[in-house]
């Protein structure tokens, strides 16, 4: 008690801003840091001891009236105070009265755990005569401190200040996204572009292994043509043996039926005795050249017989070529076929990836404008 007036327990002065602002850096603000020691009085206390209160303590702009127990019950502040004891007649009319009578009973008071953001709606929210005065914080109901306009625009400025921080650490979490993002579309624009390159590649190589291909099938063809045609070769040689075999054969028929001719023209000279032995030699001439002709005729035969063998076997193997070919001739369509869808789908793959590389082009482009925008951005916010 201090000439009828009851204060706290002495505490230090509030440090000046730029000291605490320094103290709550980038923590999270609350108001114990910001709030201010004042003077308090009782009910009991007349409005010449708060006078005497603010004169003892010329930097205090307000005292607070509390009850026995420093639960706050009303609010003096210093400028409305002495205009009442400034009227005319205030003093003789105030004076002596209890300071109850000039104290603010609706005044603004705060629990000390209160949000600063709710703090600063709670005071802009104020009616008009009274939006200027301090603010009571309480801590369990009993008196803490106050809060003046200078502190609430202090508190209102780091927390913009805090607000501003968290934008720029928004921003440089996001620009290192959009910096990961623009390294993923660069990397999906060179896939790309090398998956582009590669389709070029597959157009080329399927389109010249198709021409291959229809190279191969058309000597298939061409080779299967020339077996059909051999074959048909073949078969007219057949019939041609055929021919040469049946006039062999006539022509042993007649060497034997000389050589029997020949036997009875010898018995026949026998028979004649000495006139018929000039005839005797012929006919033995004669059996000779028939058994000569009977024996080449029939190696004539057995040669015919052989070519007859040898043209068919031939003929097996022109028609078991001739079937491969055209089953490797179905093969080679197969396979046309395949590189037709190969060189369809290595088309429409070197399409997507042109797609690809057009749209990775813009969005690269995007984020390199986004990117200069966080950066405006963020100069920005750190200049004010």
């Amino acid at each position: 008690m201090i000439n009828g007036v009851s204060k706290t327990a002495e505490q230090p002065q509030m440090e000046p801003f730029e000291l605490r602002e320094r103290h709550v850096g980038e923590a999270t603000l609350v108001l114990s840091q910001c709030i201010r020691i004042v003077q308090l009085v009782t009910e009991r206390h007349n409005c010449k001891e708060a006078l005497e209160c603010f004169e003892r303590y010329p930097d205090h702009e307000c005292v607070v009236v509390c009850d026995d127990s420093d639960y706050p019950l009303g609010l003096v502040m210093r400028d409305k105070f002495y205009r009442n004891l400034g009227r005319r007649y205030g003093t003789e009319l105030f004076y002596e009265r209890p300071v109850s009578k000039l104290m603010d009973g609706e005044f603004l008071q705060i629990p000390i755990e209160t949000p600063p953001q709710v703090l600063i709606e709670m005071a802009l929210q104020r009616p008009e005569r009274t939006r200027y005065d301090c603010v009571v914080v309480t801590d369990e109901g009993r008196m803490s401190g106050v809060l003046t306009i200078a502190d609430l625009l202090y508190v209102s400025r780091l927390l913009q200040k805090q607000a501003a921080a968290a934008q720029i650490r928004t921003m440089h979490t996001a620009e290192g996204a959009v910096q990961e993002i623009d390294a993923a579309v660069l990397r999906v624009k060179q896939a790309a572009v090398a998956g582009n390159t590669i389709s070029e590649s597959m157009v080329e190589l399927t389109a010249s292994g198709k021409a291959e291909l229809n190279k191969v099938s058309q000597a298939y063809r061409t080779f299967s043509d020339m077996t059909r045609l051999q074959e048909a070769q073949i078969h007219e040689l057949q019939q041609r043996a055929a021919g040469v075999g049946s006039i062999s054969k006539l022509i042993r028929n007649l060497a034997e039926q000389c050589n029997l001719l020949a036997v009875n023209a010898v018995i026949e000279a026998a028979r004649a005795g000495e006139h018929g032995k000039g005839f005797a030699v012929v006919a033995e001439e004669v059996r000779q050249f028939a058994n000569q002709t009977k024996a080449s005729a029939n190696q004539i035969n057995q040669l015919i017989n052989d070519i007859a063998e040898a043209v068919e076997q031939t003929a097996g193997l022109v028609r078991d070529g001739r079937d491969k070919t055209i089953a490797s001739s179905a093969y080679v369509e197969q396979a046309s076929l395949m590189f037709d869808q190969m060189e369809q789908a290595s088309y429409s793959n070197r399409q997507n990836s042109k797609v690809i590389t057009e749209q990775s082009t813009r969005a690269a482009d995007h984020s390199e404008r986004v990117l200069k925008q966080l950066e405006h951005l963020m100069r920005g916010v750190q200049s004010h």
